[in-house]
């Protein structure tokens, strides 16, 4: 059993059975790389920093926090390098993970993310069901939940020093940056460098303590405008737990959101560069967007980071010959991932 094996046979069952699954509020995401993993947000010469690759497993309790999984092959012990390695990445300001796992198989070793000494919890795979409880204690989706309220400030709270509890935006834009897909129905380009404005929306801290922004994002014109309101990808919500909006852009506050949709069979889609179509097959598909800011004369502004997963269905009834062999020819699933850079002026500021 190789490292591969080990993500795929044992680690990712025992996250499913920790109530994980993609599309969902308790989400995995797997490989996830830092985008921004020299220097941060504002840096002007980020060649100092090392970058700090990725981990096997994100584990998202959305809105909430986060933990990762950094695997190792069956036939390494692991050592305080493999230990230290993880927890730079849990660490990093893009992740700021609660707590990191470290496993190889065969023994499983959990810290939380500030305290190194020693682990949390560890146990062996043959120990699972015996400790199931206390690890559940721990990493399933509603003890992060849990974890989260202990820390979250009192409702009415300002964003920051000097702001309300809640603004509402007046303006803003994202500037977005190269967008790559692995499909090639999804080899589209018009993202790249375009500007979207934001056109409305507000920031808010909600009953839970967490802060909440809801905005629209005008990301197309014509056909791709109204395909993308179909979709329901020109307005998002985001949440931090967060204390407050971050004014130092090297600890930003981190938002994010999940959205899931569908195109059904037979729908007529505004397809640019094409027109008007009913859709041959169904198409279904998961958006993970994450913002990182922070604070900077009156407006909110960072990176943001956009994975989409597509996945092509199978016509229901008999499509005609061209469309069949479209099918066949290519994947049933797809990723397109991009990022890019925004600001948000709010109406008070």
């Amino acid at each position: 059993m190789n490292e591969t094996d080990v993500r795929e046979t044992v680690v990712r069952p025992f996250l499913e059975s920790l109530g994980y699954q993609h599309g969902t509020q308790a989400a995995i995401r797997s490989e996830v790389p830092l985008r921004y993993d020299k220097a941060f947000l504002g840096r002007k010469k980020p060649a100092k920093d090392p970058a700090l690759g990725k981990a096997d497993y994100v584990c998202e309790a959305v809105g909430y926090g986060r933990w990762v999984v950094e695997v190792k092959s069956p036939s390494r012990e692991i050592g305080r390098e493999d230990v230290e390695q993880a927890h730079t990445y849990a660490a990093h300001p893009e992740i700021a993970a609660l707590y990191f796992l470290v496993t190889n198989g065969r023994e499983f070793n959990l810290y939380m993310t500030s305290r190194l000494k020693a682990p949390l919890l560890s146990w062996a795979y043959e120990e699972i069901e015996d400790l199931r409880s206390q690890i559940c204690g721990v990493l399933e989706f509603e003890a992060i939940k849990k974890y989260a309220s202990r820390v979250t400030p009192d409702v009415g709270r300002p964003l920051a020093k000097g702001l309300p509890s809640k603004l509402e935006i007046r303006g803003g834009e994202v500037i977005y940056g190269p967008h790559e897909s692995d499909h090639p129905l999804l080899q589209n380009d018009v993202l790249n460098d375009s500007v979207a404005p934001i056109t409305e929306g507000w920031v808010a801290r909600q009953e839970d303590g967490r802060i909440q922004a809801k905005l629209r994002v005008i990301t197309a014109t014509g056909l791709a405008r109204k395909l993308n309101e179909r979709l329901g990808l020109d307005r998002f919500e985001f949440i931090a737990n967060a204390q407050e909006l971050s004014q130092n852009h090297e600890l930003p506050t981190i938002f994010k959101n999940i959205q899931i949709g569908e195109i059904q069979e037979g729908e007529i889609i505004g397809v640019p560069q094409t027109g008007e179509i009913p859709m041959p097959f169904r198409i279904s598909f998961e958006v993970f967007s994450e913002a990182f800011g922070f604070l900077e004369d009156g407006v909110f502004k960072g990176m943001i980071s956009f994975d989409y997963n597509f996945e092509f269905h199978s016509p229901s009834s008999n499509p005609n010959p061209k469309i069949a062999m479209l099918v066949s020819s290519v994947p049933r699933t797809g990723k397109l991932t991009g990022s890019g850079e925004f600001s948000i002026r709010f109406a008070d500021s």
